[in-house]
């Protein structure tokens, strides 16, 4: 399981999430490389409370698209 620290509106969360990536999912030879992110917990930076259950979808979307970008950097 790995851990990003990403900042909502000045406030760090903690993510704990994993990551898959498999280049040619469909085994086409020029499919995209697919990338699947599960977020496990969602903790403010410094304490051990999983918010996951109280947030809004798009935190959780917004969560999944910065780990992204972080991967592909």
């Amino acid at each position: 399981m790995a851990l990003s620290t990403i900042t909502i509106d000045g406030v760090e969360f903690d993510v704990y999430h994993t990551l898959e990536v498999e280049k040619d999912p469909y085994g086409t030879g020029d499919s995209p490389t697919s990338i699947t992110v599960d977020i496990h917990e969602i903790e403010p930076a410094g304490c051990a409370v999983d918010l996951l259950p109280f947030l809004s979808s798009w935190v959780y979307d917004y969560c999944v698209d910065e780990i992204i970008k972080e991967y592909q950097e």
